[in-house]
């Protein structure tokens, strides 16, 4: 029997090392195998280099450019200018390194030049090495480079390429300067369409793009919105000159702030101050006054406002003008409906290229207008906003989220996203404005939108000199301060309007690009202004997908871009936006997956606050003072909200709402005032709260008492974890999930509640047993 044993073990061992030699076999082989392949890689690697490249002359790093030649031999083609009309012909381009593949013997390469793109191929022939091809496909992306090719009619449509019909076939290639290999951003992230976005793919935020603005405006959007600005301005100065309007250039270092000294920036000059002029409408009114008769000007803008919105700048590009008239503004009014027709017209039909790239990243309905302008009445405005029930006064200035909700108004009634809203109330006007004649309340002055938002203010200016010192002194300005402006009306001037337009924010509502002016502001060339205001200001970073908004006076998410239409995480801190508020936006937060709200002054959470956003994954109110919580405010939320944060409020007791929230795996009540969780606490966590994996609350007295309680059960049972002890001091710190009912209670005299109950038992003990004895011996 013994001897049988031993053959069995004698074969199972021997099974066990013929396995083990069959897999050091195997591994060996593999080894062997890979070092084999190394060798004849290394060896041809050796054969390659020992083989004359003969098309050494045909690729490699160009000398940098000193201007030591003139290389007039060269011509280069444009590569928007590339196509069938060129096939079969070689051609010189310039451009970069937009994306490259390499493939065995071949290499396929994008190159860019603005907006257009076009794709190259390199194969290895007679002409191409495979030096060549390794060394093309070594390039870094964003190198600039001189491509020498032959222009082919491509077989199949090249959805990539902006020039979709040919290709060119490489036969000389050099760089004329290298980008490194490690790029801060990627210029395909950086386009990347909305609704790539929502499908996880990878994005820039706006502080990436801002820190690399010189990489930022590489992309073919911010060549196209650049395109486009600059043909705003074209259009603009096109359209004036044909009606007589002269180009004037106003200061924009001054030694009065202008329009009263409101929202100017004062700057060092010399021995004294001066300030960047606001708004060049003085200048243009003592152009028309020396009998200029039409003017207009394209320059810089000063704003001191500290106004940290989509549509706000403090340095912006303005097209002003000023223009007499002979009888009524209206002369005026007419004149700027006609211009800006003309500019939608042409921005239309000039600039299709620019607009259809555009919008390929940030798709939008079509800009809409009527010919000629719609022209309304503020007094007609107030009454729509009424009949859609909004509450205001005649006389009351229109605010943003009116604004927004009379284009719609506008657009639904009439078909059109311009219009010209005139007669506005002389209250809100400044002093040189000209009051209506027929009704002191009103003004001859006038605003104009698009999409719902203002892009222009204008009026009548007042050009009697002693009505003008009359209405400075109504006002409360100084008159010496406006002296050298009210003297300019002393010698006799023509009656006449104007205004001034923002470029930044014509080319934004236009495009209906919501993001920021900033995305359309040229001056962003130079970034130093921009992180200075990032660094002084109070931030509102918009990321399509992501909204922050901290130490803020926001009062109403209306004021938001419509980015904030698709976002899916929003963080307030110490804002003036109200749980009312919150209620009111249910439409425009339908896609939020996380919110999270401290600082601010929220007392309750109401019932069915968050109806309509039931995306909702991940809630925190932290740090609101906050005490009740209606027994029904999270019950929208109960098939998706995993994570619910409270902590450091008010909450006296576990609140009976969370009963609801059935996928809730996270909860913090931490730093409230729950001193205790009773057994019918328990309750609310037992019977709802299946899938719950950590609670936050505040430290336990973890005595033996409380460990046999019915809370610390369920911790154990579920394996809840988070719920912490605060004394015995040897348990300080501990997991209540992770200490067992004997550990808690097998150190009772140092333990005041365990100690308490022990003490009272033994006396009572004691007592009757005395009792009882004496009873015994006196024979009762």
């Amino acid at each position: 029997m013994e001897q049988q044993e031993q053959q069995q073990g004698e074969q199972k061992l021997s099974k066990n090392a013929l396995k083990k030699a069959k897999k050091d076999a195997e591994k060996a082989a593999k080894k062997a195998e890979a070092a084999q392949k190394r060798a004849e890689t290394q060896q041809q690697q050796q054969s390659d280099a020992n083989v004359e490249d003969y098309a050494k002359d045909n690729y490699g790093q160009s000398p940098m450019i000193r201007s030591t030649e003139k290389n007039l031999d060269r011509k280069f083609t444009n590569v928007d200018m590339i196509d069938e009309s060129l096939a079969d012909q070689t051609i010189w381009i310039r451009g970069r390194l937009h994306t490259s593949r390499a493939v065995g013997k071949q290499c396929f390469f994008i190159i860019r030049q603005q907006q257009s793109t076009l794709q190259c191929l390199l194969s290895v022939n007679e002409h191409s090495s495979k030096q060549m091809v390794k060394f093309v496909g070594s390039i870094t992306k964003e190198s600039i480079i001189d491509v020498f090719g032959l222009i082919k009619i491509s077989p199949t449509k090249i959805e990539s390429c902006s020039q979709q019909m040919v290709e060119c076939s490489v036969q000389k290639i050099f760089v004329v300067s290298a980008a490194e290999p490690m790029l801060p951003l990627l210029i395909d992230d950086a386009s990347r369409p909305e609704h790539e976005l929502v499908d996880g793919l990878s994005t820039v935020n706006q502080d990436v793009r801002l820190d690399n603005r010189v990489l930022d405006l590489r992309t073919a959007t911010n060549q196209a919105i650049f395109k486009l600005e600059a043909g705003v301005v074209h259009i603009y100065r096109r359209s004036l000159e044909k009606r007589g309007f002269v180009e004037i250039h106003t200061p924009k270092i001054i030694s009065a702030a202008s329009e009263g000294g409101a929202n100017v920036f004062e700057v060092s000059y010399f021995k004294g101050s001066a300030y960047l002029a606001q708004s060049p409408q003085f200048y243009k009114q003592m152009a028309i006054a020396a009998d200029f008769d039409r003017v207009f000007t394209i320059g810089s803008v000063f704003r001191a406002e500290d106004s940290n919105t989509h549509r706000h700048l403090c340095e912006f590009v303005g097209l002003d003008f000023e223009m007499a008239f002979k009888y009524h503004y209206h002369e005026v009014l007419d004149m700027i409906g006609e211009l800006f027709v003309e500019l939608f017209k042409g921005l239309q039909q000039e600039y299709q290229k620019e607009i259809q790239t555009i919008n390929r990243q940030f798709p939008c309905e079509p800009f809409k207008f009527l010919e000629p302008s719609l022209r309304i009445n503020f007094a007609e405005g107030v009454r729509l906003l009424r009949e859609n029930g909004i509450e205001m006064s005649d006389e009351e200035d229109l605010s943003t989220a009116n604004e927004k909700l009379l284009g719609k108004i506008i657009r639904e009634k009439y078909d059109t996203d311009f219009y010209i809203l005139d007669k506005f109330p002389l209250a809100i006007r400044p002093f040189y404005t000209m009051p209506d004649p027929d009704n002191s309340k009103y003004s001859n002055s006038y605003d104009l939108f698009m999409r719902g938002e203002e892009i222009m203010s204008g009026a009548q200016r007042i050009h009697d000199s002693e009505f003008l010192l009359e209405r400075i002194k109504h006002h409360g300005i100084d008159p010496n301060k406006m002296k050298s402006y009210i003297d300019s009306f002393r010698y006799g001037a023509p009656p006449h309007a104007g205004g001034g337009i923002g470029l930044e924010r014509v080319t934004m509502l236009f495009l209906d690009i919501r993001l920021e002016c900033r995305q359309t502001n040229a001056s962003i060339l130079m970034t130093d202004i921009e992180n200075l205001q990032r660094c002084t200001r109070n931030s509102t970073i918009i990321n399509l997908m992501e909204l922050s908004v901290k130490d803020s006076n926001l009062t109403h998410l209306y004021n938001l871009p419509s980015g904030l239409y698709n976002v899916q995480k929003m963080f307030l801190d110490n804002t003036g936006i109200d749980l009312e508020t919150l209620r009111e936006s249910h439409e425009l937060l339908k896609s939020l997956r996380v919110l999270r709200i401290s600082n601010e002054n929220y007392t309750e959470i109401q019932r069915n606050l968050f109806n309509g956003m039931e995306e909702l994954k991940e809630l925190s109110f932290n740090q609101l003072g906050m005490a009740y919580i209606n027994v029904e405010a999270f019950v929208s939320l109960q098939d998706s909200l995993t994570l619910l944060e409270l902590r450091s409020n008010k909450i006296r007791t576990v609140p009976t709402a969370v009963q609801s929230l059935s996928h809730l795996e996270c909860l913090d009540l931490s730093d409230n005032d729950i001193k205790s969780v009773t057994d019918g606490n328990t309750g609310i966590f037992s019977s709802g709260l299946r899938r719950l994996k950590r609670l936050g609350i505040n430290t336990m007295n973890c005595s033996c008492e409380f460990g046999q309680s019915k809370f610390a059960t369920w911790l154990r049972t579920h394996g809840i974890k988070g719920v912490r002890c605060s004394m015995p001091e040897r348990f300080r710190g501990k997991d209540v999930s992770n200490t067992a009912i004997d550990e808690f209670c097998e150190s009772w005299p140092s333990n005041s509640c365990y100690s308490s109950v022990f003490k009272f038992n033994f006396c009572s003990t004691t007592i009757i047993i005395l009792i009882l004895i004496t009873l015994t011996l006196f024979d009762w």
